[in-house]
């Protein structure tokens, strides 16, 4: 099976769980989330594609899926790894200087690194608070 066709099938439902997270909080911090994701552009105007492939998310639910579990189950835990990639891309673009991430510029080049830093670190603490239960 090809990458995208798995990813595909789960897409919609990681994108909801995903989005059920970050929610529509109009604060500025979220906007970076969003834009980060490939959701939005810098002034927060929806974009029409998704950014990422979510490949590692969409592994999480095959795996649940090929050993007999209800991937429905494992959402958090594939939106979790979704989030814990993005903060892991946030940091490496910093550290690399890398300009640019999927074809527009990266977080840090749009809001500077401390703002760059702290989307990021917001990513990987939603992350950690979806993964285990916490609502």
């Amino acid at each position: 099976m090809e990458p995208m066709t798995f990813s595909q099938k789960y897409r919609d439902e990681l994108l909801a769980e995903i989005s059920s997270v970050i929610g529509d909080n109009k604060l500025p911090l979220y906007n970076m989330m969003r834009y980060q994701l490939g959701w939005v552009d810098e002034q927060g105007r929806p974009q029409p594609s998704w950014g990422g492939k979510m490949l590692r998310s969409a592994l999480c639910l095959l795996t649940c899926e090929v050993v007999g579990g209800d991937w429905r189950k494992a959402l958090p835990a594939a939106a979790s790894l979704e989030m814990v990639h993005n903060f892991s891309l946030v940091h490496d673009d910093i550290e690399d200087g890398s300009p640019q991430r999927r074809h527009r510029d990266s977080l840090w080049k749009v809001w500077g690194q401390a703002q760059a830093i702290n989307a990021g670190d917001a990513m990987f603490a939603l992350a950690a608070w979806r993964c285990c239960g916490w609502r």
